[in-house]
């Protein structure tokens, strides 16, 4: 039993001789640790922020282990979005160190963004439809004194294609459906 997987810390394991049982892996928290976890989990369909959770952590057993207790009712949640004439905006989720994640629903001929950012970064994913997604870098361009050139991707959702949009240019979508 000792190098078997399957006993994580959830189920004793006999040792080779049968003298006494142990957990083969073990973590060390405070009382309080566990319950500020205990919170942030019990907080994410609200907050919608992902804890971080690196994998063999103490923090992602404890996650795996309070979901499998989470009554029928706590299992799906709803989002809130941002409905507008021109579509609508709704996130998803949220982490601590990376951002995120969001669904941005144009209605056909409308352009959505139109703005830049210092040092945000974002990747546009087209899931349905066909769309064009602009970009510029700001400012002028000194050796010809004009705007950058214009960058153009054209995407569908029956070939999916990740757009970066980077710090520093204006950038927007169109939907072409």
């Amino acid at each position: 039993y000792p190098k078997d997987d399957r006993h994580d810390g959830l189920l004793a394991v006999e040792d080779l001789a049968g003298r006494y049982c142990y957990a083969p892996v073990t973590h060390r928290a405070t009382l309080g640790e566990i319950v500020d976890l205990l919170h942030s989990f019990e907080e994410m369909p609200r907050t919608l922020c992902i804890p971080e959770i690196p994998e063999g952590s103490f923090a992602k057993k404890l996650f795996s282990t309070y979901l499998t207790y989470l009554p029928p009712s706590k299992i799906a949640y709803s989002f809130r979005s941002n409905v507008d004439s021109r579509g609508n905006f709704t996130e998803l989720l949220r982490t601590l160190q990376c951002g995120q994640v969001s669904v941005n629903v144009a209605k056909p001929g409308i352009t959505r963004g139109e703005h830049w950012h210092n040092s945000k970064w974002e990747i546009f994913i087209v899931v349905s439809g066909h769309g064009l997604i602009r970009m510029r870098r700001i400012g002028i361009d000194p050796e010809t004194v004009e705007e950058y050139p214009l960058i153009e991707f054209e995407v569908t959702g029956e070939q999916m294609k990740a757009v970066q949009m980077l710090p520093g240019y204006t950038h927007s979508i169109t939907n072409l459906s």
